[in-house]
């Protein structure tokens, strides 16, 4: 639905709906504040706050887990040398995805790691390594774990700028699993944070508080969506 506030209490003027599905990522935390505190039955799906709202269900991803997974899936592809680029280091889920990262990488006893933190804006992650590289006289890692799709793409921009190829010279694995992955070159490998029949589970759970269920936090499924963007090391 809309984020503007005004397009969804006329949605809600419509007495044939009662109730919602709302993709939160993304929205301003303002205008997403006004729609729970309404009298609205909706479910919210990758909220990062907690809710005490029986009206309000959400679905939310272990992003810790969704980290460790990513960094997990290099590792068993030969990768040691992985950088992590994220966003903004004071948003939830960029300390969760490096949480995750840094779990894993412990778990396998692998000491080296770096994370840069940038936005999850490709321009903004296009200058974060750009510079990196310029600063570093070179690039060291073999795999980079993007924080989310748009940090892929502007990974991928600057490292071939710097005539290093995905995957070839350079693995990635990226977050979010959006429909962009399916049509860049190479086509990103990500973490589908959201999982199967997200649809269906979602609709079951705006149901079940419809029809009076107090509204609760579920788990979404993690999964690793492969594609070309990743190369195994001999």
């Amino acid at each position: 639905m809309s984020s503007e506030s005004s397009d969804w209490r006329k949605i809600f003027q419509n007495e044939l709906i009662e109730g919602a599905i709302v993709l939160a990522g993304g929205k301003k935390i303002g205008q997403i504040s006004e729609l729970i505190l309404s009298s609205y039955k909706i479910l919210l799906l990758d909220y990062e706050k907690m809710l005490s709202n029986e009206r309000v269900g959400t679905m939310k991803a272990n992003h810790v887990l969704g980290g460790y997974k990513a960094t997990e899936y290099l590792i068993q592809r030969g990768h040691h040398r992985i950088l992590h680029i994220t966003g903004e280091i004071k948003r939830k889920i960029s300390i969760q995805r490096a949480r995750g990262y840094l779990e894993c990488l412990g778990h396998y006893g692998i000491e080296t790691h770096e994370i840069l933190y940038s936005q999850f804006d490709q321009e903004k992650a296009y200058c974060t390594l750009r510079d990196y590289i310029k600063e570093k006289k070179g690039f060291y890692f073999t795999a980079i774990f993007a924080g989310n799709d748009y940090i892929a793409l502007g990974v991928m921009k600057a490292l071939q700028e710097h005539h290093l190829k995905v995957p070839e010279d350079v693995s990635i694995i990226a977050y979010d699993n959006m429909d962009l992955c399916k049509y860049t070159t190479p086509k990103i490998t990500s973490v589908d944070h959201l999982g199967e029949n997200i649809a269906k589970k979602a609709l079951l759970s705006l149901i079940d508080i419809i029809h009076g269920k107090k509204g609760g936090e579920e788990e979404t499924e993690i999964l690793i969506r492969e594609r070309e963007s990743v190369a195994t090391r001999k």
